[in-house]
C-alpha cells in the first residue's frame, strides 16, 4: 500500500526552557522503527526528504532490526547516510533486545561512531546531557537535558524529573489511523492508545513520539505514512 512505501518529512519546533544561546534552532533529526526496511539504495528515499537540510544531532530510537528477518544491513545503511549529517545516537528496541545478533550489530555500530546509549550511558556536551534507557537521571543544571527511549511510556517519569525533550517510537503510530480517532491500537498500550504518535507536553516537558519508518507484523499503513522527523529546539 502506497502508505507504507512513501516516507515523509515532519518538521517540528519544541520550546525549551532557559535554551542556551548556542543551541536556539538546534535541528535533531530523529528516525526509528526501520524495521529492516530498505527505501531506496542507501535509504535514499528517506534522505532526500532532508533537501540538503543541516541537522546537528541524529537520534534513532530502536527497532532499526526486524527480529524476524534478522537483517542488519539496512539499520547499518541508515546509520551509514545518517552519520554524513551529524552524530549519531542509538538506544535499541525490544527487536535488538530480542535478538542474539544485537550484539555483533552494535558493534557495527560503534565501529560506524554511533553513540549507543544503554545501560544507564548517557553523553554530557557544553550545552546538553543526552541519555538513554535506565538512567537515573534529573535536571541538575542549565543544559539542555534530552531522553531517548523506544517506548513512550517512561513519559511521565521524564517530565517529573525535569527532562526537557524526550524522543520515542515504537507505536508505528498505530499503522492504522482514522480521522479524529487517530491510533486503533498501539503496542504496548492497547485500543485507542494515549501516546500514539505527535508532540505530547507534560509539566513543562516535551515528549515526540516518531510514527516510525517500517511495519511490525502486519505489514500495512493507513493514513499513518512513514516518518522522518526533524525536530528544532527554540526557547520557551
Amino acid at each position: 500500500m502506497w502508505y507504507s512505501q512513501v516516507p515523509q518529512l515532519t518538521r517540528i519546533e519544541v520550546p525549551v526552557k532557559n535554551l542556551p544561546q548556542s543551541m536556539k534552532n538546534y535541528k535533531i533529526l530523529h528516525l526509528t522503527d526501520l524495521h529492516s526496511a530498505r527505501f531506496g539504495k542507501g535509504q535514499k528515499e528517506i534522505f532526500s526528504l532532508l533537501e540538503g537540510q543541516q541537522v546537528d544531532m541524529v537520534a534513532i530510537t530502536g527497532d532499526v532490526v526486524d527480529r524476524r528477518k534478522k537483517d542488519i544491513q539496512p539499520g547499518l545503511e541508515l546509520v551509514k547516510a545518517a552519520s554524513k549529517y551529524a552524530p549519531v545516537y542509538f538506544v535499541p528496541g525490544n527487536h535488538e533486545e530480542a535478538i542474539e545478533i544485537y550484539g555483533e550489530f552494535r558493534k557495527k555500530l560503534e565501529e560506524q561512531g554511533v553513540n549507543v546509549l544503554e545501560k544507564g550511558k548517557r553523553v554530557e556536551s557544553k550545552d546538553f546531557v543526552i541519555a538513554g534507557p535506565g538512567t537515573s537521571i534529573k535536571k541538575y543544571s542549565e543544559k539542555v537535558l534530552i531522553m531517548l527511549s523506544h517506548y513512550p511510556s517512561i513519559f511521565k517519569k521524564a517530565a517529573e524529573n525535569g527532562v526537557d525533550l524526550v524522543l520515542a517510537g515504537h507505536t508505528h503510530g498505530g499503522q492504522i489511523r482514522l480521522p479524529w480517532i487517530g491510533a486503533l491500537y498501539a503496542p504496548g498500550q492497547g485500543k485507542f492508545p494515549e501516546y500514539d504518535a505527535g508532540l505530547f507536553y507534560e509539566k513543562g516537558s516535551y515528549m515526540y513520539v516518531n510514527r516510525g519508518l517500517g511495519t511490525s507484523k502486519m505489514p500495512v499503513r493507513f493514513l499513518c505514512r512513514p516518518e522522518a522527523a526533524v525536530i528544532t529546539l527554540i526557547s520557551w
